[in-house]
């Protein structure tokens, strides 16, 4: 058998229906409670069978073989019992119940054919308890064991689980099989003050037997949250002009416990105040911040504020912040003068620009600098600004702006003020804003002044010797102690003038002469108080010497080199030059004309180039070749020309082609010159 293979064998034992269905209990008791609506199973019938699950053989029917009436109804597969429609009704009397039926288990199922086992089912009536519990009252941050136990529910049957749902509740609630409800943890009121849970209560197949129960769950509040300020600083900033019971602030704290009761019932107070109490007030309930004088200090105060809840009793809860409070300075104290009368100051005279005659200090209790900058002014008393002001922060300078004259004012009165360079806010200025400076001029012995500085007169050159040619005029400016005056002259160095020492006439010693001198002529007046250590005052007199025309043209140069090719070439002209001494008036435009005589007119001819220079040119093509004396009358412009004739002496000869002249000696009349000389050197050596 070596060679034989291994075979499995699988024997399947067939189930016979040789058990009977057997009752989890031969008497059965049920509750019903009144309310049940038909068809919702309040208990099951329940048997086995020992054959196999698989097979009819243990596929049972339940049913309900004897009843006294038709109150009830089995699900044959299920074995659960409901009320019908009838049974309900029946439910509805006073006094029912309890009621006995004989139930059976079959098996085989739906054939008629089977094991029967019969049972007895005996079933109470119960009073419908489904009751809500009401408003459930809970404390926030309970201390002990959880799950607590705060309400319960109860539904008469004989099958009965409990559920409990809502929003918001997620673990917090549970309820037991014996519809014990739970809290499972603390709560928090501040998170969630309120509760609303729905309570069921079902059957076995998880159907309800009746409406949800709502319960409310409050969490009732634990002072556990201090009142909290919106902010934790404040800033506020007023001005030193506000008035007793100014609003500054309202103050407002929150807190998270219930408002209805009196953990969230909040005073103030203020707990500090730096740097001094006293100043500011804080309503109870109101968190208003008010003044408690007028006019605080320019300052800034910080005060510590509190919100204790529970109104403030013992065991509230506090919060604080803080309150900086800058009491801003105004305007509202006028400068005044640290002294505002004087005696009188004396200034000399001839005191210079820029002498300083007082100094003035003001005083300003305002605070802030910009409260306290002051600005001076002269009211009165300055209208010809003889006097000037300097300011610096607190004072001003009053100084000599002009040179004073006691002769014509000696005395000063001035009204100066003084003011805020910002508008004054709630005060006025008053007395002491003002001071009153008199200045007395101390009288100094001046020297004699002259009507003008400078005298300046014109006179011609041709004025006469003896001439009165001005008068000169000083006084003294010291009105109380008038002296007799003494005219001189300092400068008059080539002697021309002379001065009358009593009226200060002054005349012409000797004749001007414009053309050797120039035309001004200055020399200084003096005139001094009489008796030994008298003073002086000078001017200046300057003479303008005005042109007469008494000079007559001259001719300027040597033309005795000069000479003219004949026959004339057009190209050969001689440039001759005048010259007057007078002023432009009185000289150039020079005009240069040849006799009128028609011989000499028809020779040469002159033509003007500019006011002291013309051309001399040959107007003939022909002329004999010899020493030629041309006449030219030259004239000035003056209003009276002066004119002058003048001969100019030119050689006319014969030139070679190189315009270089040739003189034929035997031929010159009378004797030689150097230009007749140059004529023959040039001649013979043009020949060779």
């Amino acid at each position: 058998m070596g060679g034989a293979e291994a075979v499995t064998i699988i024997i399947e034992v067939m189930d016979e229906n040789d058990n009977t269905p057997v009752l989890d209990q031969k008497t059965l008791h049920g509750v019903v409670s009144r309310g049940t609506p038909a068809g919702i199973s309040f208990m099951h019938v329940r048997a086995t069978d020992g054959d196999d699950p698989a097979t009819p053989n243990a596929d049972l029917r339940y049913s309900i073989i004897q009843s006294e009436q038709s109150s009830f109804h089995i699900e044959p597969r299920t074995g659960a019992v409901s009320l019908t429609e009838q049974g309900v009704s029946h439910l509805h009397q006073r006094d029912v119940g309890p009621f006995r039926l004989v139930v059976q288990a079959k098996d085989l199922g739906d054939s008629p054919m089977g094991f029967v086992a019969p049972g007895n089912l005996e079933i109470i009536v119960a009073e419908n308890t489904w009751r809500a519990p009401g408003l459930v009252p809970i404390p926030e941050n309970r201390r002990g064991e959880y799950p607590y136990l705060i309400a319960e529910v109860h539904w008469n049957s004989t099958e009965v689980a409990y559920e409990v749902s809502g929003n918001d509740i997620g673990d917090l609630f549970m309820v037991d099989q014996n519809g014990n409800i739970y809290v499972t943890e603390e709560l928090d009121r501040e998170r969630q003050s309120e509760y609303q849970i729905r309570v069921s209560a079902l059957n076995a197949d998880g159907l309800l037997y009746s409406e949800p129960l709502h319960m409310t769950v409050t969490v009732t509040d634990e002072n556990d949250n201090p009142p909290m300020f919106t902010q934790s600083t404040y800033h506020v900033e007023i001005t030193e002009a506000a008035k007793k019971g100014s609003l500054l602030l309202e103050l407002k704290a929150e807190d998270g416990d219930d408002p209805k009761t009196q953990n969230a019932e909040i005073v103030y107070n203020i707990e500090s105040q730096e740097p001094r109490d006293g100043f500011f007030h804080i309503g109870g309930n109101s968190g208003q911040v008010t003044l408690l004088e007028d006019s605080p200090e320019p300052n800034t105060y910080t005060l510590v504020v509190s919100a204790t809840d529970r109104a403030g009793e013992l065991g509230g809860l506090t919060g604080t912040c803080t309150v900086t409070i800058e009491v801003k300075d105004v305007n509202n104290n006028p400068p005044v003068f640290v002294q505002n009368q004087f005696a009188p100051f004396i200034i000399a005279e001839d005191s210079a620009p820029g002498a300083l005659v007082v100094t003035l200090t003001a005083a300003d209790d305002d605070v802030q600098m910009v409260n306290k900058a002051a600005e001076f002014s002269v009211l009165s008393g300055n209208e010809d600004e003889t006097f000037g002001i300097k300011s610096n922060e607190n004072g001003v300078s009053i100084f000599l702006e002009k040179g004073l004259d006691y002769e014509q004012l000696s005395e000063y009165h001035l009204v100066v003020a003084v003011r805020n360079a910002v508008e004054l806010c709630g005060a006025e200025y008053g007395p002491s804003s003002t001071a009153a400076i008199i200045i007395i001029v101390g009288d100094v012995n001046e020297p004699p002044v002259f009507t003008l500085e400078k005298y300046e007169i014109q006179i011609p050159e041709d004025a006469q010797p003896g001439a009165v040619i001005v008068t000169v005029r000083a006084t003294d400016p010291d009105i109380h102690n008038q002296t007799n005056l003494r005219y001189g002259m300092r400068g008059d160095g080539r002697n021309w003038l002379s001065i009358q020492e009593d009226s200060g006439e002054i005349q012409l010693r000797r004749p001007l002469d414009r053309e050797q001198y120039g035309d001004t002529y200055s020399v200084q007046v003096t005139a001094q108080e009489a008796g030994d250590g008298g003073l002086s005052g000078s001017a200046d007199l300057v003479i303008q010497i005005l042109d007469v025309n008494d000079n007559i043209p001259v001719l300027v140069g040597d033309y005795s080199s000069e000479y003219f090719c004949t026959p004339r070439r057009e190209e050969q002209r001689t440039l001759i030059r005048a010259w007057d001494k007078d002023s432009p008036e009185n000289s150039a435009p020079l005009t240069f004309t040849l006799p009128n005589e028609a011989a000499l007119r028809s020779q040469w001819m002159l033509t003007a180039i500019n006011g002291t220079n013309a051309y001399l040119s040959m107007r003939s093509r022909h002329l004999e070749p010899k020493v030629h004396q041309v006449p030219i009358i030259i004239t000035d412009s003056g209003a009276t020309p002066q004119s002058k004739r003048v001969p100019i002496t030119v050689l006319v000869c014969h030139c070679n082609s190189r315009a270089q002249c040739m003189v034929d000696v035997g031929k010159m009349e009378g004797m030689p010159t150097l230009a007749s000389a140059l004529g023959i050197i040039l001649g013979t050596l043009g020949a060779i």
